[in-house]
């Protein structure tokens, strides 16, 4: 019998047997499921140069229509993809801005001043009390950029973690009513 043949006799076989075949399969996955996942990684990776030259041979031949075809599911899906892009943007935002917080502070990072914990209040303050002419300087409008800019300068010295109300008095009266408590 040839492999033509054998292939033939099979599929026949498969398309007679269908159920039991795919229900002795899962059955046999979840028995091995280790071994299975395992192998099913080496395989992908062995082949992933290949399928990367694949993909990006087909996205160069027809990348007209791939763009057309994304501007389209873009057109039809906008209120989705605006919301989860507002999501995503949030959650970044966050993670960024609790990173700089630890460098700053510690693990749980808190105001250097009255020990306040909420990341929501915190904040990044300038210790000699530069921050608008520090910002004006480096180009910056805003908090989040700070956070961006100061992972970017690998963490320089001079700032620490205060909470909203430290800050604002820090600013507005020179420095913090618990500072003159102690």
């Amino acid at each position: 019998m040839d492999d033509e043949t054998k292939k033939q006799k099979k599929r026949e076989y498969y398309l007679a047997h269908r159920e039991e075949v795919l229900q002795k399969a899962l059955k046999y996955k979840e028995a091995h499921r280790e071994e299975v996942n395992t192998k099913a990684r080496a395989y992908h990776a062995s082949r992933r140069d290949k399928a990367n030259q694949k993909r990006r041979a087909y996205g160069a031949l027809h990348r007209e229509e791939l763009n057309a075809k994304q501007r389209a599911y873009n057109a039809a899906h906008k209120d989705i993809l605006r919301e989860k892009t507002k999501i995503y943007g949030k959650e970044l935002r966050r993670r960024e801005k609790v990173e700089v917080l630890r460098r700053y502070s510690s693990e749980v990072p808190t105001c250097a001043c009255c020990g306040e914990s909420i990341i929501e209040f915190l904040c990044i303050d300038h210790i000699n009390g530069n921050g608008n002419a520090h910002r004006k300087e480096i180009g910056l409008s805003r908090g989040q950029k700070m956070y961006r800019w100061l992972k970017q300068n690998n963490y320089p010295t001079g700032f620490q973690v205060l909470c909203w109300n430290c800050n604002t008095a820090k600013g507005l009266y020179g420095q913090c009513p618990h500072q003159r408590e102690k």
